[in-house]
């Protein structure tokens, strides 16, 4: 079926022991580009069986749930930018894990609502082609079945695990059968987490912010410390906006920002006394946020950040479900690095040249100037991403993940490029389909 399967990554060992790659042959078409090695292949799994590219992206959130908890989780939250071509239209979903205050005046830890589940579910409600628990499964299995911990999770547990000290039973999680943390190819096993993707897969999202499964996350929390219960769960909603947009030549430039404005030094280590947790103090190596890209061979893209606030979130777990839980934003809220999220569509083609999902500091300057530098043909999209200063000093910038297509996407995938940042661990597909 295939004309070519084109694979970049990072660093081809970063997919591990045990891991498999998919089978080109049954694929239909597609970009997908992300941290972490396992939770691409669920992606590329779910647009070889007919997804479309949200399908796809939400398998990989779910996915990113499982195998890099530092940075994504149910606990945490994100945001994504989707362009439908069928439309030619272009939205922003804002999924930022907001502060959950329902026990805040007696609560021991302050916590952000969990928005995962309820994001993930609207891009499916809005985008999705496949039933919703075809797109759950993949994260599921993969826990049931003991997640093999990839190099770019061990990379964070390494330098990052700090908050997992405020919790045993999270700290228990992660460690090894020595009782050291754990390093890549350890397994982790995490039956309570594999219980809740299974609540969310068959009962759907609502169970989790209204059902029986929202007043099992309040006892947990409450069990926890936390200051979260069913009425926060009750009050969250995502929130869909049309995309801003800027004219560069005959290019419309869409993207999305949060948390732009990151604190000093002193901020951060101040918030690391006042809240328990780690604020990384070198945001260009910050383990709380990633990024992601998934594109159809019907030209759709969706482009997400997620994150956690901070690495590994406050490191604590609600009692028996087996997520992390995110610090409440309103305590760290400009000591977050920021995320970007941006899509660049040819105006007249009306087809994407350009994508790129960050977290990290400096990463929104560096993707406005690489999509400038690369639709105006200045630059490959590897050089988009300079490295140095002038001085020959290496740039403190955080994670950036990317795809260019010179000609648009319908133009045929095989001229198109992906890029996973190569600081990370993080994996890239192009996969082309005969015409």
């Amino acid at each position: 079926m295939l004309a070519s399967w084109a694979l970049l990554s990072a660093c081809e060992a970063s997919l591990g022991p045990g891991f498999t790659k998919p089978d080109p042959r049954n694929g239909v078409g597609g970009i997908i580009v992300a941290d972490e090695p396992q939770a691409v292949i669920i992606a590329q799994k779910i647009l070889s069986n007919g997804g479309s590219a949200a399908d796809a992206a939400v398998a990989l959130g779910f996915g990113l749930s499982v195998t890099l908890q530092s940075s994504a989780g149910l606990g945490g939250g994100g945001l994504c930018l989707v362009y439908d071509a069928s439309r030619d239209r272009a939205d922003t979903l804002d999924f930022m894990p907001v502060p959950a205050i329902g026990r805040k005046a007696t609560a021991k830890w302050h916590v952000a609502i969990p928005a995962l589940t309820r994001g993930l579910y609207a891009l499916h409600a809005e985008h999705g082609k496949l039933p919703w628990q075809q797109v759950v499964v993949p994260a599921e299995n993969l826990v049931r079945s003991g997640n093999i911990v990839s190099r770019a999770l061990a990379r964070d547990l390494s330098r990052s695990a700090i908050a997992l000290a405020n919790d045993p039973k999270a700290l228990d999680v992660f460690m090894s059968s020595q009782r050291t943390i754990a390093i890549e190819g350890d397994r982790i096993d995490q039956l309570d987490l594999a219980f809740t993707l299974g609540q969310i897969r068959g009962k759907t999202p609502s169970d989790f912010y209204v059902g029986g499964l929202a007043q099992s996350i309040d006892l947990g929390a409450k069990g926890a410390g936390a200051s979260l219960s069913s009425r926060d769960l009750l009050a969250y909603d995502p929130r869909w906006d049309p995309a801003e947009s800027e004219q560069i030549g005959s290019t419309e430039y869409y993207r999305a920002v949060a948390f732009e404005g990151y604190g000093t030094t002193a901020e951060r280590a101040d918030a690391d006394l006042r809240v328990g947790i780690e604020s990384a103090r070198d945001a260009s190596n910050n383990s709380a946020t990633t990024g992601f890209i998934v594109a159809d061979a019907d030209r759709n893209v969706v482009a997400c950040s997620l994150t956690m606030l901070s690495p590994f979130g406050i490191g604590v777990m609600p009692t028996g479900l087996g997520f992390l839980l995110a610090p409440s934003p309103s305590e760290i809220m400009h000591l977050v690095p920021p995320l970007i999220v941006a899509i660049a569509v040819d105006h007249d083609a009306r087809d994407v040249q350009y994508a790129a999902a960050a977290g990290g500091a400096g990463v929104t300057t560096q993707v406005d100037a690489s999509v400038r530098r690369v639709v105006f043909g200045q630059t490959d999209l590897a050089g988009s991403f300079a490295s140095q200063t002038e001085d020959g000093e290496e740039t403190k910038v955080g994670q950036i993940n990317a795809m260019y297509c010179q000609r648009g996407i319908g133009a045929g995938l095989e001229r198109c490029a992906v890029r996973p940042d190569p600081k990370g661990h993080g994996f890239g597909t192009i996969t082309v389909r005969d015409r």
